[in-house]
C-alpha cells in the first residue's frame, strides 16, 4: 500500500506505516528543521513544504492519504491563546488536507491528532462525509502498546466506499493488535533528560520531543489497516 503523509513533522507516522509494511511516497512538512530529519530518513522520498500552496496534481496518486496536522488550536496543553478548533490558523490547515483528499482520492484517508477529539473529530468526519467517506474515529495510547507513558491519540480513519464495512474490521483488528504490540518489551530511549521514554526510534533529537507521533502507534494502525484493505 502507498502512502502520502500531508504533516510528516519528523517522521513518525511515515516509520510507522513503514514499518507496517507500506511503502512512502511523498511527504508534506514546511519546518526546515523537520525537513533535514526527513531528509536523512527518507532521502529518495520526494517533500514538498507549505500545503497550502500544494495542488492535488503535484502529487502522486497513493492508496492512503495520513496526515496530523498541527494541534495547536485544539490541544488541551494550549497556552498561546483561546482554543478555536479548526477554525484557528494553525489547526486549520486540515482544510488544505481535506482539499488534497478530494483531489486524490485514495481508497484510505488517517488523521491523527490530540485526544481532545470533540474539538476535531466532528467536523473531519463531517467533511470527509461530505467527500463519500465513511469514517470511524479510534483512540489508541502509548501505554496501549507497551510504552512507560500515557500520549493518548486520537485517530480518525475513513474508506472511500462510503458504506463503513471495512472499518467494522478495522475497529477490531485495532483492539486486538494494540494488545499484541503491548506484549512485547519497550525498549529505553532516553535523551537524557527525564521528560520521557520509548520516543520513536532513529528520532531521538531533543528538539523532536514533542513533535513526533509514536511509531508504534502508528505501526498497529498500519497493520489493521493492511489487514482488512
Amino acid at each position: 500500500m502507498t502512502v502520502g503523509d500531508c504533516f510528516a513533522g519528523i517522521g513518525g507516522m511515515s516509520l510507522g506505516l513503514e514499518r507496517a509494511g507500506m511503502t512512502i511516497r511523498w511527504q508534506v512538512e514546511v519546518d526546515p528543521y523537520a525537513r533535514t530529519v526527513l531528509e536523512r530518513h527518507w532521502p529518495h522520498v520526494p517533500r514538498r513544504g507549505d500545503i497550502r500552496l500544494i495542488e492535488p496534481g503535484d502529487l502522486e496518486p497513493v492508496d492512503l492519504v495520513v496526515g496530523g496536522f498541527p494541534c495547536v488550536d485544539l490541544s488541551n496543553a494550549a497556552t498561546n491563546g483561546p482554543r478555536r478548533g479548526l477554525a484557528g490558523r494553525r489547526s486549520g490547515l486540515w482544510r488544505d488536507m481535506a482539499r488534497l483528499v478530494e483531489g486524490l482520492q485514495p481508497r484510505w484517508v488517517l488523521c491523527e491528532n490530540t485526544d481532545a477529539w470533540r474539538r476535531w473529530v466532528p467536523a473531519v468526519r463531517a467533511d470527509l462525509a461530505r467527500l463519500g467517506y465513511a469514517s470511524l474515529p479510534v483512540v489508541v495510547s502509548a501505554a496501549a502498546v507497551g510504552a512507560p507513558h500515557a500520549r493518548p491519540r486520537a485517530f480518525v480513519a475513513a474508506h472511500a466506499d462510503g458504506e463503513g464495512e471495512p472499518l467494522l474490521a478495522f475497529d477490531v483488528e485495532v483492539a486486538r493488535l494494540s494488545t499484541l504490540a503491548g506484549r512485547v518489551p519497550w525498549p529505553d530511549q532516553r535523551v537524557g533528560l527525564d521528560l520521557d521514554d520509548g520516543i520513536p526510534d532513529r528520532l531521538a533529537a531533543l528538539k523532536a520531543l514533542g513533535n513526533a507521533c509514536v511509531s508504534r502507534v502508528a505501526e498497529v494502525i498500519g497493520q489493521a489497516i493492511l489487514a482488512v484493505a
